[in-house]
């Protein structure tokens, strides 16, 4: 084994140029399905759900050399069939590897999210609770059914800036006037802000990305899949992006204000659990014995790379 020690360069990353991009390139997929189905009494992984079988096999699956050959939904497997065509998908049964950088996205269509990174970036140039009261809008109803900005007489904790209740949307609008103010505020973050104002463009996000379930593993029987804290917020995001379709105007900005938190939270989750022993790192990686070195330099080149610096910063 190589003991040359190796370098990963972190770059922040517009998450809309990537989506567009794995579109372009091909091989990834958007997520447009619930994770699983049910279909003559057993449950399934839907084909365009965050437990795809378009992400391939595990590496210890006992079907891992099974599903190798496969048709493109995964429901004709096996070398046996290999150049027979599927009558659901109606592609033939070929060879196809597992492949661990590949990204399942969530979109959220022409709604704006604040990438986690970023979030916590502009949280820590303003003071405590500033930017959530900022971001999270804050609204009335009128006697007549019509919805108004509140003002600050009608919040039930006095406002923290002069943006307080805005929205998202308004952040987006007002973007340069708001972080101008807060440079001006406090002059001691001003390098900080002026990053945060020459990066708009990678702040603001309309997808999630969602990296393989081989590095978010879950358990599961014959009847139920048990899904881990990640996937139970990722389930969650796919859900209110399907909310946010048919959501009269009055949900929206609750249902935004749903999806940024747990955007926000599974993000943290990947980073809080990668260095704890029950971590995918040791748990996954180095607790398990391989058979090729190969094997383990991927894991842990795709992790560090694909997953951490390249989706998730």
């Amino acid at each position: 084994m190589s003991k040359t020690k190796g370098y990963v360069e972190v770059t922040r990353r517009n998450w809309d140029a990537d989506f567009y991009a794995d579109m372009q390139r091909g091989g990834h997929f958007i997520i447009s399905e619930p994770a699983e189905y049910t279909i003559d009494g057993q449950r399934k992984n839907s084909l365009y759900g965050a437990q795809s079988p378009l992400y391939g096999t595990d590496f210890d699956s006992e079907q891992a050399f099974v599903e190798r050959y496969r048709c493109k939904c995964g429901e004709i497997q096996g070398k046996a069939f290999e150049g027979f065509t599927c009558p659901i998908c109606k592609e033939k049964v070929t060879f196809k590897d597992t492949d661990i950088k590949i990204i399942g996205w969530i979109s959220y269509g022409k709604n704006r999210l604040i990438n986690p990174y970023y979030y916590h970036k502009i949280s820590s140039v303003m003071p405590k609770n500033t930017f959530n009261d900022i971001i999270y809008s804050k609204y009335k109803i009128t006697t007549n059914g019509i919805r108004e900005k509140a003002e600050a007489d009608d919040f039930d904790t006095p406002p923290l800036s002069p943006y307080s209740g805005i929205g998202i949307d308004e952040f987006y609008n007002d973007f340069e006037d708001i972080m101008d103010y807060f440079k001006k505020k406090n002059k001691n973050k001003a390098s900080s802000i002026d990053m945060i104002l020459n990066e708009k463009n990678k702040v603001f996000t309309s997808h999630y990305p969602v990296f393989t379930p081989k590095l978010r593993p879950s358990g599961s029987t014959s009847d139920t899949y048990y899904y881990n804290t990640l996937d139970k917020d990722i389930n969650t995001l796919f859900t209110l992006s399907e909310n946010l379709k048919s959501c009269i105007d009055v949900e929206r900005d609750y249902i935004i204000q749903r999806i940024q938190q747990k955007m926000v939270h599974s993000w943290d989750l990947v980073f809080e659990t990668l260095p704890k022993k029950q971590g995918i790192i040791r748990s996954e990686i180095l607790g398990k014995k391989r058979t090729a070195e190969s094997k383990l330099y991927e894991l842990l080149e795709t992790l560090y790379k694909t997953i951490s610096s390249r989706y998730f910063i």
